[in-house]
């Protein structure tokens, strides 16, 4: 710790960077939550996705995937929360986070796909979603998500 001291007291007086990362480390905002308490933040900004309250939702969101961003599942409802606000260019950004956090998360190409017809990038759309069609011949998981891929795709063959 580096301190200065003045001329007439020898006990030593912090630095102004010293105090600033001192008050910064004492502040509750620098504290790391816990699983448990990301999960509850989770579980709220669920609630008020469910209630329609957008704003809020996505401001908890954001705590989630800043305190935990390779967790797909809060990246898929942060992007959720995105398309629900009309945010496309942001929930396909979640969306793309959230299949290279868990390539095996066939709802999230899925939603990569349907983010990409909305913004009307509809090559780059059929490329995701002929994908995962494919994939769902191999992965039984993929499966329920590939059935919408397959409905997306012949809307998109007729735009």
């Amino acid at each position: 710790m580096t301190t200065m001291t003045t001329p007439t007291d020898s006990t030593p007086v912090p630095t102004l960077g010293e105090q600033v990362r001192g008050a910064v480390a004492a502040s509750a905002a620098s504290r790391r939550f816990s699983d448990p308490e990301v999960e509850y933040i989770h579980a709220t900004a669920q609630s008020l996705l469910r209630a329609g309250r957008m704003d809020k939702a996505l401001s908890m969101l954001v705590v989630c995937v800043l305190y935990r961003p390779h967790n797909s599942k809060y990246l898929m409802s942060l992007g959720m929360c995105h398309r629900r606000l009309h945010n496309d260019h942001q929930a396909l950004q979640a969306f793309a986070m959230a299949t290279a956090m868990d390539p095996m998360n066939y709802d999230a190409a899925l939603q990569v796909g349907e983010c990409l017809l909305r913004l009307r990038r509809v090559d780059e759309s059929r490329k995701v979603l002929g994908a995962l069609v494919e994939c769902a011949k191999q992965v039984e998981q993929a499966a329920r998500p590939a059935a919408r891929a397959k409905v997306l795709l012949e809307l998109a063959g007729a735009a």
